[in-house]
């Protein structure tokens, strides 16, 4: 598992980096016809068919394939070396009065 786990967590990685190029392409091409609009809050809203939008929509998802991903890889790792989780409950003990 460990393996399958590792390519996964990389292929997530490169298409987060492939994501993420795109979506700074988009906006070197955005900056062009619309000179300062990396500076204003608005430009990842965009419209709904806007380049500009899609790709920072695939880089949020790219982004949260990889959290998985890495989830999955550190678990197995933890499963492979014969690691346990371990839960700590810390009760509150009623006051006393």
């Amino acid at each position: 598992m460990t393996d399958t786990a590792r390519r996964l967590y990389l292929q997530a990685y490169r298409r987060w980096l492939d994501a993420d190029a795109a979506w700074q392409r988009a906006l070197t091409e955005a900056e062009r016809l619309v000179p300062g609009i990396t500076t204003r809050h608005a430009w990842p809203l965009g419209h709904g068919g806007s380049r500009v939008r899609g790709a920072y929509e695939r880089r949020a998802r790219a982004i949260d394939v990889l959290h998985r991903a890495r989830l999955i890889y550190l678990a197995s790792e933890r499963h492979a070396c014969g690691g346990r989780a371990r839960t700590l409950f810390l009760l509150r003990m009623p006051d006393a009065g």
